[in-house]
């Protein structure tokens, strides 16, 4: 077989976020995969930073995420990717999502009772001190659902808004890559693929054709060709029942007098 030479994507990557850069301005992520499968995660708030990494830092395979945020405010503990980590699960999960989730608060109280930790959660203090409000990145809630739905945990992925994903699957125990898995739902998602020998481009925008809906993508890291797996990806808003959230919002009623 002719060996296929790996070149180095961070060009592609500056050029296609100048592409699509309306798309999100605040919060930057960066995946590298190196040639030994090692990964490596550089966050940014600002696109400076993100773009003098995808400078200094070669690499033959990036997952990149550009976002405005919505949910949460603009700090680096908020960027993409959503860390998946649980024992209850076989792999660890690097996830960038791109969409709407409205039923965030419903899917966190269903993750809390099956063991798994937000961990972009924090509490934002209003002003005065008045009120506190237990707040968390939503794209956390359906990063969870894709990993249950992975490793067949759940038939179903449990919102059914607009989302467009790419998934990186890790091996906990030597921290290498194994397997990329991507995927929209419904024709307004925005997802499109460009795949030649060797090369594969995914993005919100620019090259390539429309990534057919409701359908999970996946290749090996192993594979040079990168030869693309698929099945079926349901997306259903779940009956979720009614449970008691073990750390409520916490609200005070502090009142300032002057004099």
């Amino acid at each position: 077989k002719e060996t296929i030479e790996a070149s180095n994507v961070n060009d592609y990557i500056i050029n296609q976020h100048q592409e699509q850069y309306s798309r999100g301005k605040e919060g930057f992520g960066i995946i590298r995969i190196d040639a030994k499968k090692k990964v490596e995660i550089d966050r940014a708030c600002e696109p400076t930073k993100f773009l003098l990494d995808l400078y200094m830092k070669q690499s033959t395979m990036i997952i990149a995420h550009h976002r405005h945020p919505t949910s949460t405010e603009n700090a680096l503990d908020q960027t993409h990717p959503m860390v998946v980590k649980a024992d209850q699960l076989k792999h660890d999960y690097y996830i960038v999502h791109n969409g709407i989730i409205s039923n965030d608060s419903e899917l966190r109280l269903k993750h809390l009772e099956l063991g798994f930790e937000y961990i972009t959660e924090y509490i934002e203090i209003g002003r005065y001190n008045q009120t506190r409000l237990r707040k968390w990145n939503d794209s956390e809630a359906v990063a969870i659902e894709l990993a249950l739905f992975i490793e067949g945990k759940i038939s179903a992925i449990g919102t059914d808004n607009v989302a467009a994903f790419v998934i990186l699957q890790v091996d906990k125990k030597t921290g290498t890559a194994k397997k990329v898995f991507f995927g929209k739902n419904g024709s307004y998602s925005e997802l499109k693929m460009s795949k030649t020998r060797g090369k594969l481009r995914i993005s919100s925008e620019g090259e390539g054709a429309d990534v057919t809906p409701n359908m999970l993508y996946s290749f090996n890291i192993d594979d040079n060709e990168m030869v693309l797996a698929h099945k079926k990806l349901p997306f259903k808003k779940a009956a979720i029942k009614e449970i008691e959230d073990p750390k409520p919002v916490i609200i005070t009623t502090e009142t300032k007098v002057s004099t």
